[in-house]
């Protein structure tokens, strides 16, 4: 049965308030971090994948172990700009609001501009290409069966669809010819990108760079950018 206006209203006024409640936990989240900090810094980052972020929190953990307690706020920029500005939050911290653009975060630390610059401008993770990527290699699949494990057949009509010229052939997805994904140098489509992704190809590397930070101790000038 068809939901009526009524419905639809209440359910988009759900979603509303959902999405404003975490936005506003996330600015009580950060203002509460930073009224002790000795350091907040504006991180760009570039093919970032959240499930990866874990690893970059452990290796970051070990490397400010001196320091630890550091926190990191990956959130939408206008939210993260407005938890560091206003009256709660510590003098001059609203200085670092300009630097956050593009796609950036948030780390609250003790630890010293010259090791999370080192960390974070030196880490390299490869990851799975997305459209706009730059394919590092000639990628060609050969004719013949995909493996069944990692190709189950219901996958067939998604890789098909993907260009992939496939067929089942008794219970198994089958290449009906060789085909070329990419070849180096291409700047990646959408369905390129996830075909790589299906083979097990990475073809990007999810990088950082420390831009600016804030320094409690720095009283005259608290925010320094970075080269």
């Amino acid at each position: 049965m068809p939901r009526n206006r009524r419905d639809r209203d209440f359910a988009l006024t759900e979603v509303e308030k959902k999405g404003r409640e975490q936005k506003e936990e996330l600015v009580a989240k950060i203002r509460d971090e930073v009224k002790d900090a000795a350091y907040v810094y504006v991180i760009q980052h570039k093919n970032l994948v959240s499930s990866k972020m874990g690893n970059v929190r452990e290796l970051l953990q070990v490397a400010t172990k001196e320091h630890p307690g550091g926190r990191i706020f990956n959130g939408k920029k206008r939210v993260m700009a407005i938890a560091l500005s206003g009256e709660d939050v510590p003098a001059g911290l609203d200085g670092l609001v300009k630097d956050i653009s593009g796609d950036s975060m948030l780390f609250v630390s003790s630890s010293g501009p010259k090791l999370v610059q080192s960390f974070f401008n030196k880490y390299s993770e490869p990851v799975a290409a997305t459209a706009g990527n730059i394919a590092t290699e000639d990628v060609e699949i050969p004719e013949g069966p995909l493996d069944k494990i990692e190709f189950p057949f219901p996958l067939e009509p998604r890789l098909r669809a993907l260009g992939l010229p496939c067929k089942l052939h008794e219970g198994v997805i089958t290449l009906l010819h060789d085909y070329t994904i990419c070849n180096e140098g291409d700047e990646l489509t959408a369905k390129q990108a996830k075909l790589l992704t299906h083979f097990g190809y990475e073809m990007a590397n999810m990088t950082f760079k420390v831009t600016s930070y804030w320094s409690k101790s720095a009283k005259a000038n608290p925010v320094k950018k970075l080269a």
